[in-house]
């Protein structure tokens, strides 16, 4: 019905004009939106293809290198598997003094640093002061930075115990550090 009165109507040039430009701005955006979508689909078929590559990638990386691909890596293997804070501090705490008596560094005192309502849920801080030879201290901190379950360091802080002369034995360094970790089980 509306269809039979628009045809019905007298069409002046303006009204043909009128009607042209606007079946052009149709064509147009029908254009722009069929290139948005080819070049979406382009995109994302090319973004699949570098994914696949990738992950192909990893397999023959692993393979040659007996190590795990970063598929096979889990996020409990950086979390520190128990159900609560204090087990957490306690695990974390003997993690440091395995990987600092492994450098030659022994633990002076642990304190646990209270959560406060901006620390993250199931997060565990310890605040650690230690003793280490200066040569011992960079392996020592990387063995801590690198080590699963993940371990982060802040807040180093060292001092020389005593000055020695060359060619004796290594700097005595006394150190303080804070060390953040995450546990996988729930806050109460």
């Amino acid at each position: 019905m509306i269809l039979n009165r628009l045809i019905s109507l007298p069409l002046t040039p303006k009204h043909l004009k009128a009607m042209a430009l606007a079946l052009m701005l149709l064509l147009i955006m029908a254009i722009s939106i069929g290139l948005t979508i080819s070049d979406y689909v382009e995109k994302r078929s090319e973004l699949v293809a570098s994914q696949e590559a990738l992950h192909q990638f990893e397999v023959r990386l692993s393979e040659r290198h007996g190590k795990p691909s970063l598929v096979d890596i889990k996020s409990e293997d950086y979390i520190i598997p128990v159900s609560s804070a204090s087990i957490a501090a306690a695990d974390l705490q003997k993690n440091i003094d395995t990987l600092l008596s492994a450098s030659g560094g022994s633990i002076q005192s642990t304190e646990v640093i209270p959560s406060d309502d901006a620390t993250p849920t199931n997060q565990i801080e310890l605040s650690i002061s230690f003793t280490i030879d200066e040569p011992a201290l960079q392996p020592a901190l990387y063995a801590i930075e690198s080590s699963r379950p993940a371990m982060v360091i802040e807040n180093l802080a060292l001092r020389q115990i005593a000055q020695v002369d060359a060619g004796e034995t290594p700097q005595k360094l006394q150190g303080s550090l804070t060390v953040r970790s995450l546990w996988m089980g729930t806050n109460p």
